[in-house]
């Protein structure tokens, strides 16, 4: 397909901007094009924000492993570790918040 290999900006505004029933493509194309605009206008960028979300998977899923064993072998509510961390560890919502606001800044 033409779309999948093209990146001329052009075509890639008339697919983004326009409305799906407009344009021709499916949801699946357009979000290739999306992903194509934000690769043409900043190389490397996606595929950085990808390697983060994964890193961070990765962190949450081992941080719950050893929660579970620590609560474990002292002998404690499982929950005890989290309420600890999230009293020493300010609320961290805002750190999404501004992860979406760098990724839209990205994508524009």
């Amino acid at each position: 397909m033409f779309l999948s290999t093209t990146n001329d900006p052009a075509y890639f505004q008339a697919v983004l901007e326009a409305p799906l029933e407009l344009s021709g493509v499916d949801a699946e194309t357009r979000a290739m094009v999306y992903a194509r605009a934000v690769d043409a206008a900043n190389p490397g960028a996606l595929q950085k924000l990808e390697q983060t979300g994964a890193a961070v998977q990765i962190l949450e899923v081992a941080a719950t492993v050893l929660n579970e064993h620590f609560a474990e072998a002292f002998d404690i509510p499982p929950n005890a570790m989290g309420e600890l961390v999230h009293g020493v560890i300010p609320d961290t919502r805002h750190l999404e918040a501004e992860a979406e606001r760098i990724a839209s800044a990205i994508a524009a």
